[in-house]
């Protein structure tokens, strides 16, 4: 399934552009939870693999690694993120996750706020 390109394509090299609609596909989100207000999520990246660059208008998000370690990256900086550790990010921040470690990146994506569906997003 072709997911259709993101509607801001200024930010991003087109070859790095190419390796985000590919890695849409790769992640395998599994969903724990769907409430009003609260999402929850379980990602599953393989190693090297990166998530879209994201922007959620309107919630915020929590990521904590269960297994494995994720590079977030945020703000013109870098976050990286060991098993058990976590991170918010506040709405209206442009973020991306990559999994920099050598095995299978498992974590939680808690999302609060207005809006937790896909569709809250500006990048």
């Amino acid at each position: 399934m072709l997911h259709p390109p993101p509607k801001d394509l200024s930010f991003r090299p087109a070859a790095d552009l190419a390796r985000s609609l590919h890695c849409q596909q790769i992640a395998s989100p599994q969903e724990l939870l769907n409430a009003d207000r609260h999402r929850v999520l379980l990602l599953t990246l393989e190693p090297g693999d990166t998530l879209p660059e994201q922007l959620h208008l309107y919630a915020s998000k929590t990521l904590m690694v269960m297994e494995g370690c994720a590079s977030i990256l945020h703000d013109n900086s870098a976050t990286v993120l060991h098993e058990g550790k976590s991170y918010t990010l506040a709405s209206c921040i442009r973020h991306r996750i990559t999994n920099s470690g050598k095995i299978p990146l498992r974590m939680l994506e808690i999302r609060s706020g207005a809006c937790v569906e896909d569709n809250d997003r500006a990048a």
